[in-house]
């Protein structure tokens, strides 16, 4: 089964063929999510078997939100536990690139302002 992922920080979507046209399991899964702390909103597509999870970036990870996912083997998240291994990882990179580029970017300038 194909399973789409993208993410941005603050908002994940994930389709899920287990949803599509189960709009009890994508109720259960809401609920499951909606307990996260971080997470504010929770939208559904039963049609796609999409769920775009909106959450506080600096009060949680796309990580850990995928960790809920893949906990819940009803929706067939589990089967692509490796996938969501591999996403996180992706995340993690492009946090510590980012962070890498802005440290970096602040010293060059810092380097500057003392030689001026």
């Amino acid at each position: 089964m194909n399973y789409y992922i993208h993410h941005v920080p603050g908002r994940l979507r994930v389709r899920i063929p287990g949803l599509k046209s189960n709009v009890a399991a994508g109720q259960d899964l809401k609920r499951a999510l909606l307990e996260v702390a971080g997470i504010s909103e929770v939208e559904l597509n039963p049609r796609t078997g999409s769920v775009l999870v909106h959450y506080d970036r600096r009060r949680e990870t796309a990580q850990a939100i995928m960790d809920v996912l893949q906990r819940q083997p009803m929706w067939g998240v589990q089967e692509f536990g490796d996938s969501l291994t591999r996403i996180g990882q992706k995340v993690a990179k492009f946090v510590a690139a980012h962070v890498f580029e802005a440290v970096l970017e602040r010293a060059v300038v810092a380097a500057v302002a003392a030689l001026l």
